[in-house]
């Protein structure tokens, strides 16, 4: 926190395992003393240092800082919930310290001159996560405290609200009684719904008015949700290792046996990449990359003109119908 400079390094090579290397460093000269986070644009052209009480925003390639933003006495900066959007904004949130007239402000700013472009405030409680897609801006809050006193309380009610970004208007909100809201996945344009995921829980609203759609139960702990480029379908992955495929608007979620196979039920995280899938198991130093594979030597046996609906093997192997 108290040193001002960054590093930015290369990834790891998930081919060949080779280790990053060092590129470049940024150092600024500033007040602001405690950096909390630093988020990159999508392109890598931008990177921006969120601190306590400001905003800075780098050109990533020269290094020099592009604009600053200050935030007023009393209000600090919520940095984990910062990201670019677009060509030319970044939003962040800041909330109020002192609690008694405590609310959120979520925060539009060009990454150019500073300015912040427009705020939307909700009532207090904890952001659950933001996010924007086609100028429409998704805010998840849960219960009305800072922080939870016990690993056993009781979950408050949770809200999501959905604001049009261009005339600064609430389009609607939604009330999640009794959850607590993790994270919200947000469509491609063919689809209708978006996702929220509460624990072991994934309820489907209409991105447009906010009804609910459907709610489904995974009977384990969520790891991560991937929307897919086909209309309406998303993979689901559980803790418990199970790959499960989503299709909200027909109120159908299955999983395929046999199409994925998990190498431990205690998963922490999963990521979804190009051509690949990797997971972190829960206490593990060791990650796991899945690729994908096709027995190339299978003979086909049979095949039908007609959608089969049932399939029967006698247990001996020697006849099936």
């Amino acid at each position: 926190s108290l040193i001002k400079k960054f590093t930015i390094i290369y990834t790891m090579n998930l081919n060949n395992n080779a280790e990053g290397t060092v590129s470049k460093e940024i150092s600024w000269d500033s007040q602001y003393r405690f950096a909390r986070d630093i988020v990159s644009s999508k392109n890598g052209e931008y990177l921006a240092v969120t601190f306590q009480e400001a905003v800075c925003v780098f050109d990533a390639n020269s290094g020099k800082m592009i604009s600053t933003v200050q935030l007023s006495e009393g209000r600090e900066v919520l940095s984990e919930k910062a990201f670019f959007y677009g060509t030319d904004s970044f939003i962040y949130c800041d909330e109020a310290s002192d609690e008694k007239n405590a609310d959120l402000c979520i925060n539009r700013m060009d990454i150019l001159t500073g300015e912040v472009i427009s705020t939307f405030k909700v009532p207090y409680g904890r952001i659950a996560e933001v996010n924007a897609y086609n100028d429409m801006l998704y805010i998840a809050v849960n219960g009305t405290s800072k922080e939870l006193t016990s690993l056993l309380d009781t979950p408050d009610d949770a809200k999501i609200y959905c604001f049009d970004m261009n005339t600064g208007k609430k389009v609607w909100e939604y009330e999640a009684r009794e959850e607590y809201i993790n994270r919200i996945v947000l469509p491609y344009d063919g689809y209708d719904c978006f996702l929220f995921e509460s624990y072991a829980q994934i309820t489907a609203l209409n991105k447009q008015t906010g009804e609910t759609m459907g709610i489904f139960d995974f009977g384990s702990s969520i790891v991560n949700i991937f929307p897919l480029q086909n209309p309406d379908n998303y993979i689901v992955y559980t803790r418990d290792g199970r790959y499960v495929t989503l299709i909200p608007e027909e109120n159908y979620n299955v999983e395929i046996a046999g199409r994925f196979i998990p190498a431990t039920d205690n998963i922490k995280e999963f990521e979804w990449g190009n051509n690949f899938m990797m997971s972190l198991p829960y206490s593990s130093k060791e990650a796991i990359v899945y690729g994908w594979y096709q027995d190339e030597d299978g003979e086909e046996i049979l095949e039908f003109e007609d959608s089969v609906v049932k399939y029967v093997v006698r247990e001996d192997g020697k006849y099936s119908a």
